[in-house]
């Protein structure tokens, strides 16, 4: 989920997010107890540098998260 900020002298001007060119607008409000679980088992079975060891309703679910932090 790239996210690139612009920023000018002590303070931030823009955030711009390009997931919206890979999937919906429906972002869901994500409990974050709920989101950790998927998060910790992303990280903990290697999937963030290859195949992902969640389901994809899952990613969504921790993208969704994400998003709205």
């Amino acid at each position: 989920m790239p996210m690139r900020c612009i920023i000018r002298p002590l303070r931030a001007v823009a955030v711009k997010c390009s997931i919206a060119y890979s999937r919906g607008l429906d972002f869901a409000p994500v409990a974050k107890a709920h989101a950790s679980r998927f998060f910790l088992s992303l990280v903990g079975g290697g999937g963030i540098s290859g195949r992902s060891s969640i389901g994809s309703e899952d990613l969504k679910t921790l993208k969704d998260f994400l998003f709205r932090y």
